[in-house]
């Protein structure tokens, strides 16, 4: 009898597969939660420490101040399972059946001291604090921004996501239009915008024109034209 490790990952039809991945959408907010409280762990921080050597829970709780390390190994080990399966952490099985974690490429990210310099870590809070601005409060800010840029060649460079007109799978406009949607929960008139939207924020705000440079990950560099 094939073991789980030996099982294909889609089996049965499509209807099983779009059944499956309907499920996963239903459990979704279990993702923030849990990067949310491995963070605030320094779960990153005690993996990156250990360079490539992969660690069991209890050796992460073990680097930890904690009262009952059994029964919070037993629980930090479910939650490390689910980074595992987001490849956010490796994930391999000792001769114990017991997981041992590091860090994922993708993880790496949410460690302080990484190769592009700052944690995606103190995001994630972030993106649970109201402080969005609405259209007209842009529009003020950029009113102050086109008064103290130079009249000769003046510009004011600004970075941020651009919301696609049509929704589509790949990963930037998904995340993009999860972050539309915490701004609407969080901020009346709060939202991502088009790059129509941002030409006309622009024209509002005095600009002449706008460019589009260039993109990097989820964020286009945009130049305002005095």
């Amino acid at each position: 009898m094939a073991n789980m490790s030996q099982l294909p990952i889609s089996i049965g039809s499509d209807k099983e597969g779009n059944f499956t991945y309907a499920m996963q959408l239903l459990s979704s907010s279990v993702l923030p939660f849990v990067l949310h409280s491995t963070i605030e762990l320094d779960v990153f921080e005690i993996l990156a420490k250990a360079n490539d050597t992969q660690l069991s829970s209890s050796q992460i709780v073990s680097k930890m101040a904690c009262n009952n390390p059994i029964d919070a190994a037993n629980m930090l080990d479910r939650m490390l399972y689910v980074l595992a399966t987001y490849s956010l952490l490796t994930c391999s099985i000792n001769n114990n059946n017991n997981g041992l974690y590091g860090l994922s490429p993708v993880g790496k990210m949410f460690v302080s001291d990484n190769e592009d310099g700052a944690s995606l870590g103190p995001l994630l809070a972030l993106l649970q604090h109201k402080v969005s601005i609405n259209t007209c409060q842009c529009v003020k800010l950029l009113k102050n921004c086109y008064k103290a840029t130079p009249a000769e060649n003046g510009k004011v460079i600004v970075v941020e996501a651009i919301l696609p007109v049509k929704p589509d799978h790949i990963h930037s406009s998904v995340v993009i239009s999860q972050f539309d949607l915490i701004m609407l929960a969080q901020t009346p008139g709060g939202k991502e915008r088009s790059q129509h939207e941002f030409r006309s924020l622009a024209t509002e705000a005095g600009f002449n024109g706008i460019n589009f440079i260039c993109r990097v990950s989820n964020f286009w560099v945009m130049e305002f034209h005095k």
